[in-house]
């Protein structure tokens, strides 16, 4: 059966399945990723296990469906930027972080005292030492945030636009062949019966030229060295008749 192979249509704009999954996917593990180790960075505490799972997959959802389409510098940008500040908002109300602890005893500055909290009287001076003095300062630590992010961001263009790419060069591997529809078959009858020519009375038909198919012995008069004449034998082909004496 012939094949016949369709014509190269322009190339889609929308994904779907599997590899709209995937890229979802990446995209929501680096936000998430990157809101977790900046909040911690920061001196903050994450939420448990389960509702950072429950978070995740509160990301993931619009990252899925915006993933319908091809993901743009400026669409990038809005996710990873919306999605820092909406987490570090939920990491916050859901850490689940206690109060502030400091050494044990009574503080004393000028004429106050500064009563510290009875829960947290087992912390240590080295502990409290380390959580007052943090490494950088809140403006460092936001530009790191922001530039991290922006390079983020070009990363995930660059890698969207080469697996775009990848997928444009790989689609004429994939075409469909689909059989060929040919045309019925149209069937001609003969309305009426063909009468075969026969030849007209007193006419003969001339036979075929070659060697004889069943030779046969007559009788052909002939005549000798001395003048008599004799009856000798020869082959003849069965086709021709005897001959008058």
């Amino acid at each position: 059966m012939p094949l016949t192979v369709l014509p190269q249509r322009a190339a889609p704009t929308q994904t779907s399945g599997l590899w709209q999954f995937l890229r979802a996917g990446v995209v929501t593990a680096l936000v998430v990723g990157i809101a977790a180790a900046a909040h911690q960075g920061a001196g903050g505490h994450l939420p448990p296990v389960a509702v950072m799972a429950m978070l995740t997959a509160v990301v993931m959802a619009p990252v899925t469906a915006l993933s319908r389409r091809r993901l743009s510098l400026p669409i990038l940008a809005g996710i990873l930027a919306v999605g820092q500040g909406v987490l570090h908002v939920a990491f916050n109300a859901l850490s689940g972080a206690g109060p502030h602890c400091g050494p044990a005893g009574v503080a004393a500055h000028g004429h106050h005292q500064d009563m510290v909290v009875p829960g947290c009287a087992v912390a240590a001076p080295a502990a409290v030492s380390e959580a007052v003095s943090s490494g950088f300062s809140p403006t460092v630590m936001t530009v790191a945030h922001v530039l991290a992010t922006a390079l983020t961001v070009l990363v995930l263009a660059r890698a969207e636009a080469a697996l775009w790419q990848l997928k444009d060069w790989l689609r004429p591997l994939t075409r469909t062949l689909r059989p060929a529809v040919l045309p019925p078959v149209i069937t001609i009858r003969a309305t009426r019966a063909v009468s075969r020519p026969r030849p007209a009375p007193g006419t003969r038909i001339t036979p075929p030229r070659g060697p004889p198919s069943s030779p046969v012995l007559l009788p052909v008069l002939s005549r000798s060295r001395h003048g008599t004449r004799d009856h000798t034998l020869y082959l003849l082909p069965d086709l021709m008749g005897p001959r008058q004496s």
